[in-house]
């Protein structure tokens, strides 16, 4: 949990601050623009895409270290509160 209020604005600053940052988001904005500038567009989108799925991670330690079990509504909402989060900041880029 404590390493979370540093890896927020490490990853803040790596998005914004770095050459890697300027081509995941010019991938995702406009992937032929960023093809065009010589970025490996797949390669890119790809390595996103294994990043996001290892923050699934969570989900099965919630299952496998928690209770051991899956059971219904045993997130108890924590999704829709992370949801509601990112709405009410207005999806702040």
């Amino acid at each position: 949990m404590y390493l979370l209020y540093l890896l927020a604005p490490a990853v803040y600053w790596m998005l914004y601050h770095t050459t890697w940052g300027l081509n995941v988001r010019a991938t995702g904005e406009n992937p032929g623009a960023a093809d065009s500038a010589g970025v490996p567009v797949f390669v890119v989108r790809y390595s996103c895409v294994l990043a996001s799925g290892a923050w699934g991670i969570g989900g099965a330690y919630i299952v496998l270290a928690q209770v051991f079990v899956f059971t219904e509504h045993m997130s108890a909402g924590k999704g829709f509160i992370a949801l509601a989060a990112v709405i009410l900041g207005r999806w702040i880029r």
